[in-house]
């Protein structure tokens, strides 16, 4: 009887034991819903397409469909007449300060002269005690002093893109400045592409359409997974063709 007992107390020991197990491995399989939330699943990075910087006057020469396609195939920038230019002259002034030292003299002399007046009145005086109220007050007088700064002014000659001779200044902390000829954003004085001051549609075409490119819509496969046809891309005329309806993203805006 006591066997029996036995084996019956062991079975149900095992049985529980199991059942146990059970419930930690379902648990540990189910993600819970708040986890699932914090942690989305890896979406990968979406390509970035190339800069096109295009001058209006080249711009509204182009066909529609060839505005189109550069929307589509690049980050389409187009820059009014006045917002770029070559410059033609430069002239620098070096308008940087010394920096001043009347601080770290004039504590260091009050200090020295302090620490002379008192061994004068019968106080412990000492050449080495001397140098150190002297650098003492030194140090503290140095910050009253000011530090010398670099500044340099340049004033640039500009031919914008209209024709227009324009002066821009800029202030920086390097003698170092841009060279005559090269062609910038104004008024930032920025480097654009040297293309950018002689371009013409022609130019545009030999460099941005003349490339072979695929539209994303004929080769990326739809939302739902079902792969998109190619009548179901945008329809691109070539660079001659008559500008037609394309369905394309806003271009950015003329800067």
């Amino acid at each position: 009887m006591a066997s029996s007992r036995a084996s019956l107390a062991a079975a149900l020991g095992v049985a529980i034991l199991l059942v146990g197990c059970a419930n930690r491995a379902a648990q540990n399989r189910a993600i819970p819903e708040p986890l699932r939330a914090a942690f989305p699943p890896a979406v990968a990075p979406v390509e970035r397409r190339p800069d096109a910087v295009i001058i209006s006057s080249v711009w509204d020469g182009l066909a529609q469909a060839e505005r189109d396609r550069l929307r589509l195939q690049y980050e389409a920038q187009v820059l009014r007449a006045d917002a770029y230019g070559a410059i033609v002259d430069v002239q620098g002034v070096d308008r940087s300060t010394p920096g001043t030292t009347a601080g770290a003299h004039l504590g260091g002399a009050i200090a020295g002269a302090a620490y002379l007046d008192r061994g004068l009145r019968g106080g412990n005086y000492s050449v080495g005690g001397a140098l150190a109220a002297t650098l003492l007050g030194a140090a503290i007088g140095s910050a009253a002093d000011r530090r010398p700064q670099s500044r340099f002014q340049f004033r640039y000659t500009v031919r914008q893109g209209d024709g227009e001779m324009r002066y821009v200044d800029e202030y920086t902390a390097t003698p170092f400045r841009h060279s005559p000829g090269l062609c910038v954003r104004v008024p930032e004085l920025t480097q654009v592409g040297q293309h950018v001051c002689s371009q013409t549609p022609e130019s545009v075409r030999q460099r941005y359409l003349a490339v072979e490119w695929t539209p994303p819509a004929a080769a990326a496969p739809a939302v739902d997974g079902a792969a998109t046809s190619a009548a179901d891309a945008v329809p691109l005329a070539p660079a001659n063709a008559a500008p037609g309806p394309v369905n394309s993203p806003p271009a950015k805006p003329v800067l």
